[in-house]
C-alpha cells in the first residue's frame, strides 16, 4: 500500500502528494482525449470528444466521492478512532409545541 497521511501531516507533504496526483491525472486524461480524437475522422471530432469528456468527468467525480468516503472513515476525530465516534444524543423534543397544535 502507498504512503499514508493523517491529520498530523505537514502541509508541504500534503501539497506534494496533491501535485503528484494532479500531474498523473492530467497526463492520463489528456492521453485518453487524444486517443479518442485520433481514432475518428475530422468531421466526427466533436462526436468523439464530447462523450470522452463526459465519461472522464463522471469517473473523476465518482473517484473523488469514493476517496472522500475513505478519508472520512480513516481520519480520526479529535484524536479518537473513527469507529469509536458516536452521534450526539438528540434532545428531548416533547417539551416543544408541535406545529399542528398552533
Amino acid at each position: 500500500m502507498g504512503p499514508r497521511t493523517d491529520t498530523g501531516a505537514s502541509r508541504t507533504l500534503t501539497g506534494c502528494y496533491m501535485a503528484l496526483t494532479d500531474v498523473g491525472l492530467g497526463l492520463a486524461l489528456q492521453m485518453a482525449t487524444t486517443i479518442a480524437q485520433n481514432s475518428v475522422d475530422l468531421r466526427d471530432m466533436g462526436s468523439a470528444s464530447a462523450p470522452t469528456n463526459l465519461f472522464l468527468t463522471a469517473a473523476v467525480l465518482c473517484a473523488a466521492g469514493f476517496l472522500a468516503a475513505i478519508l472520512v472513515q480513516e481520519v480520526p476525530l479529535r484524536g479518537k478512532p473513527a469507529a469509536s465516534v458516536r452521534p450526539a444524543a438528540h434532545a428531548d423534543t416533547h417539551d416543544s409545541p408541535s406545529p399542528a397544535g398552533r
